[in-house]
């Protein structure tokens, strides 16, 4: 496939490309399509704590980069 069949499908087909069809993709796909706050949040708190990462400390070390 060109790059410029790869564009003129819709976003969610080309994510799906780029990253094989990964489950997790596909559940964070759902989640934005319903607007699923919550579920976005537990999935990426499962993702960290998978990665040993502290959701917490990560999201205020972000906030404090952005200056919010």
């Amino acid at each position: 496939m060109n790059i410029l069949q790869l564009l003129m499908q819709n976003p969610q087909q080309i994510i799906n490309k780029v990253l094989g069809n990964n489950p997790i993709t596909g559940n964070l796909i759902n989640l934005v399509n319903n607007k699923d706050q919550k579920g976005i949040e537990q999935l990426a708190r499962n993702l960290a704590k998978e990665k040993g990462v502290d959701a917490d400390k990560m999201y205020q070390q972000i906030k404090n980069q952005l200056g919010i």
